[in-house]
This record gives structure tokens, C-alpha cells and sequence, in this order.
């Protein structure tokens, strides 16, 4: 499902709560994948740092971030 969230530094956090939300749900076996999409400039919130942080610690799997280099924020 596709889901538009509004301020920047809100989409990977989010995103990330859905894919922890999947796994926990169906398993570290059949979890589907949650794909993220966010420019440079919506990477910079502390909360942006703080979710990838708890997401490399906790070994999230089932997330994978595509970053939009455009160097336009």
C-alpha cells in the first residue's frame, strides 16, 4: 500500500513502524517487504537518525530505503 505522510522527517519513521508492525505480524520468514522512498532533505529531523538508529539495532530486516539524492532541499 502506498502511503503519503505529510512533513518532512515523518515518512521513515513511519514506514519503518510499519515494517517492524509486518514482522511481528507474519515472522522474520514471511514478512513482506516495506520499501521507503525519501529525499536528502526530509533525512535531516533528529527523528529520521533516531528510527534508522532503532531500526539497525533491532536488525529490521524487512525495510529497505531508496534515498532521492536530488540535492534540491
Amino acid at each position: 500500500m502506498k502511503i503519503a505522510t505529510g512533513a518532512s522527517g515523518v515518512g521513515v519513521p513511519s514506514g519503518l513502524g510499519l515494517a517492524f508492525g509486518a514482522l511481528d505480524t507474519f515472522g522474520p520468514d514471511h514478512a513482506p517487504r516495506v520499501h521507503l522512498l525519501e529525499g536528502e532533505g526530509g533525512m535531516t529531523p533528529g527523528r529520521v537518525s533516531e528510527a534508522m538508529a532503532t531500526a539497525g539495532t533491532a536488525g529490521l530486516v524487512n525495510a529497505f530505503l531508496h534515498i532521492d539524492w536530488n540535492q534540491a532541499s
